[in-house]
């Protein structure tokens, strides 16, 4: 199996000219731990990889693609909401534009809602549906093995030019099987908050909604 680099990127909340809508906290920028989690399950498979959070950074998707292409980034993951999907659209396209071989996946809550038609987009490559970090050492490894990414469960991919989108077949049920997050990998002295010295960073100490929400 070839060694690959891999870069898991937050996209940049804060007010852009071009996508306006934003999701930045007014309390401050908070540790995007979603990617760190998923940094810690790779590097749990000894597979290297580099955290972009580009909403502490302020980068703009140039910025992004202008570091993947600088450190030939083999597979380039996305965190994306419904909110700011237009901006990891055009985080996907600079990237395909400056390194064309990179690998780009995209994950997150809209991916999950919408993974036939987040996958549709020609310049995203692969999704992950529901929670990522378990299936994220796969697909790492079948691009390291130069494979084909054929369908599996909780991955969305394109076959023959058609997307493929297998759901996961249940949650993880012990999150105690995840390991701590790679904080040490995140630009820790970028997060502020009001009433929070800095450097800080945030914890999660269990998934999904502790009630009997019906949404």
């Amino acid at each position: 199996m070839r060694q690959i680099k891999t870069a898991l990127i937050r996209p940049n909340e804060r007010p852009d000219p071009l996508t306006p809508l934003e999701e930045a906290n007014v309390t401050g920028i908070y540790p995007a731990l979603g990617i760190a989690y998923l940094a810690s399950s790779l590097l749990k498979e000894n597979l290297p990889v580099k955290l972009i959070d580009a909403h502490a950074e302020n980068y703009s998707a140039e910025d992004i693609a202008k570091i993947i292409a600088k450190e030939n980034i083999d597979i380039a993951g996305i965190s994306t909401t419904t909110l700011n999907w237009l901006r990891t659209l055009r985080i996907a396209k600079e990237i395909k534009k400056a390194s064309p071989k990179t690998f780009v996946i995209v994950g997150g809550p809209h991916l999950s809602l919408y993974p036939k038609e987040a996958v549709s987009h020609p310049q995203i490559d692969a999704g992950v549906i529901g929670e990522g970090e378990f299936i994220l050492p796969k697909i790492v490894k079948m691009v390291a093995e130069e494979n084909i990414i054929y369908p599996i469960d909780g991955v969305a991919t394109k076959v023959n030019g058609k997307v493929v989108v297998k759901y996961p077949k249940s949650a993880i049920s012990n999150l105690d099987d995840i390991p701590f997050p790679a904080v040490e990998l995140l630009p820790l002295k970028k997060y502020l908050a009001l009433t929070i010295k800095r450097p800080f960073f945030t914890t999660i100490t269990s998934r999904g909604c502790p009630y009997k929400c019906q949404f």
